[in-house]
């Protein structure tokens, strides 16, 4: 690591007791089967001569439900890499200058309420024709919910 000697170290994650708690909380059967199935590795690189922290890695892995009906199963990995450098060095934390009008202390001005069936772009109240929205404004919607079963 950047010329420096590491020992490498791994090892599986036992993550039984994490998982089998939550499993009888999780109502959705296909959810609950594959959250049993996370499974998961850690990796570290120490300096030989220092002992600090170089890299660590994690890799998770679940085994998915089929998103389609007669789909076909699948399998979902996370895999995240950590690098360390200038261990020891002084860090200087700069506020940065707030010169936005920030979103969560405003409306966005962008953004129009957008009302009627998910999809449609009609601005006006339900059964209104539908137009298109304004010229600089965009419809916000959220995604329709998909049943549980």
């Amino acid at each position: 690591m950047n010329g420096e000697t590491t020992q490498h170290y791994t090892s599986t994650l036992d993550l039984a007791p994490l998982i089998e708690p939550l499993l009888p909380e999780i109502p959705d059967r296909d959810v609950r089967s594959a959250v049993a199935t996370l499974k998961g590795t850690v990796d570290a690189w120490i300096g030989t001569d220092d002992r600090m922290l170089r890299r660590e890695r994690l890799i998770l892995t679940v085994d998915l439900p089929p998103i389609e009906p007669n789909g076909d199963p699948a399998s979902g990995n996370l895999d995240l890499t950590i690098v360390y450098s200038k261990l020891n060095q002084p860090v200087r934390i700069v506020e940065p200058a707030r010169t936005d009008n920030s979103p969560l202390l405003t409306p966005h001005p962008d953004l129009a309420p957008v009302t009627g069936s998910p999809g449609s772009s009609t601005t006006g109240q339900p059964g209104a024709p539908s137009s298109p929205a304004q010229p600089g404004r965009q419809p916000a919607q959220a995604p329709a919910q998909i049943p549980r079963r």
